[in-house]
């Protein structure tokens, strides 16, 4: 269908138009756009019009193939109970939003909301939930985040988060790598963790992420909001390299509570991780470094960060 079928118009670049919604982009135009709706979709439904869209998001997967340049899936609010894993490149999936609170949740009843095995993944105005593990888990390079919630409930584990960065366990071209987190909404796992980053299998690459921003996104109420985390075999040469973790509000008020525990990691992965912190807000009267825990990262910067008293000196912080 060419994109002046729309029903409700197109933006002067050729755009639809979805009402209520305003214009949406679409990240790739050498591809197939699709439309999912759980209430008016079917399974088997056209899906390439939003009057007649498919009832998942996994049918919608099921018509991008490997050989093409994946494809745009349009997603109306709902509640979506799959367990979606991405295993073709350049895929976005977008919420058509009416309003913040609209966005289209995919919350399965048990297992990770989505997994990411693909490079050049895109996603935006979208909610992810898992009742018991990692809600999303990021293997592929080069992703994108934007304006989610990523939800965590009382059945994930200590070593289970909102968000996992994670190499492949056995494909080194996926290292979960030069990929941005923006504008984003982590709470809730109140066992586990907003965002953990953690190094691949020495089966895979070994490696950890590298080239991360994580930007003006806001955690609140997990047990940790970032974790950096080893493999149980981890190749120990970097957890996190090339990291910008910037402008985010860490809103949990409490004297006990870490909002970043960067501890982990063997004398290669300390050797070789990098970071800088700045221009982050932290909900505490005085900032400690049992909060912000950096032990032995000599090349993770910490500063211009903000408490409520102010600018936070990072001397306690850097090592």
């Amino acid at each position: 269908m060419s994109f002046t079928g729309f029903p409700d118009g197109t933006t002067s670049i050729g755009g639809p138009v979805i009402a209520g919604a305003g214009s949406v982009s679409i990240p790739n135009f050498c591809a197939k756009v699709l439309f999912v709706d759980s209430s008016t979709g079917a399974p088997s439904g056209d899906g390439t019009d939003p009057s007649a869209p498919l009832s998942t998001i996994a049918a919608a997967l099921a018509r991008f193939q490997s050989a093409q340049a994946g494809g745009t899936i349009y997603v109306f609010p709902g509640t979506y109970d799959e367990n979606l894993t991405i295993t073709v490149d350049y895929v976005a999936i977008i919420g058509c939003v009416f309003a913040g609170y609209a966005r289209p949740d995919v919350a399965p009843a048990a297992g990770a909301a989505i997994t990411v095995a693909a490079q050049g993944f895109y996603t935006r105005h979208m909610r992810f939930v898992s009742e018991d593990t990692d809600s999303v888990i990021q293997n592929g390079n080069g992703f994108v985040y934007d304006d989610c919630v990523f939800d965590g409930t009382a059945g994930q584990a200590a070593t289970e988060a909102n968000l996992r960065l994670v190499p492949h366990a056995t494909d080194d071209s996926f290292t979960a790598s030069e990929g941005i987190i923006a504008n984003s909404y982590f709470r809730g796992s109140t066992s586990g963790a907003g965002i953990i980053i953690q190094h691949g299998l020495a089966t895979g690459s070994g490696v950890g992420p590298s080239d991360v921003q994580i930007v003006n996104n806001r955690f609140t109420a997990n047990a940790v909001d970032m974790l950096s985390a080893v493999n149980s075999t981890g190749g120990g040469t970097g957890i996190f390299t090339n990291f910008t973790i910037s402008g985010n509000q860490f809103l949990t008020a409490s004297a006990a509570y870490v909002y970043i525990n960067f501890a982990a990691g063997a004398a290669g992965d300390l050797t070789a991780n990098n970071a800088l912190i700045s221009g982050n807000w932290f909900n505490d009267d005085a900032l400690i470094s049992a909060q912000v825990v950096l032990t032995g990262q000599a090349k993770t910067c910490f500063v211009g960060n903000f408490d409520a008293a102010g600018v936070v000196n990072g001397a306690a912080f850097n090592n």
